[in-house]
């Protein structure tokens, strides 16, 4: 996602897409030194559904985007998202095995976190395609959108569940 915000600013006339692009690796970088503690403290589910309600609206301004202070927000919004996802849902799955497994059971999620990664860029890919560079950043904010439903539904559930242990 992350390239074709070049490619879209440049085919929607806004240009700068390698400001937007710097914006969104620094954001990226930033929120990990500073709020990389964030899913520690207060519950990896809440975070990630607040990363995921966040990536829906970056994604969606970088859609609509047609001046560079909308694709920035855009940008920063996607990069502070992206950056809290991972160690959020990491989190989740460590959390949710018995000690034991927790290795096992990340490998595995990392595994299907790159699965998605690298089945990604072909979809998105093919909506460009479709609808030009505008309807991937909608097709990835109806699945963070996907994400953020999830993600509050193991939130009404995680509360009730027991610990494993």
């Amino acid at each position: 996602m992350a390239s074709f915000i070049v490619l879209d600013l440049d085919a929607n006339g806004t240009g700068h897409g390698a400001a937007a692009f710097t914006a969104l690796a620094v954001t990226v970088v930033l929120t990990r030194l500073a709020g990389g503690d964030l899913p520690d403290r207060i519950g990896p589910l809440r975070c990630a559904a607040g990363a995921a309600a966040i990536e829906v609206v970056g994604l969606a301004l970088i859609a609509l985007a047609t001046s560079l202070p909308v694709a920035l927000a855009g940008a920063v919004g996607m990069g502070a998202a992206f950056a809290l996802i991972y160690p959020s849902l990491s989190l989740v799955v460590v959390d949710s095995v018995p000690e034991s497994r927790r290795g096992a059971a990340l490998g595995t999620f990392t595994a299907f976190f790159d699965i998605g990664m690298g089945v990604g860029g072909p979809v998105a890919g093919l909506a460009v395609s479709l609808g030009g560079y505008s309807a991937a950043f909608w097709l990835a904010s109806a699945c963070a959108l996907g994400t953020l439903a999830v993600a509050n539904a193991l939130r009404r559930g995680w509360s009730a569940a027991p610990a494993v242990g």
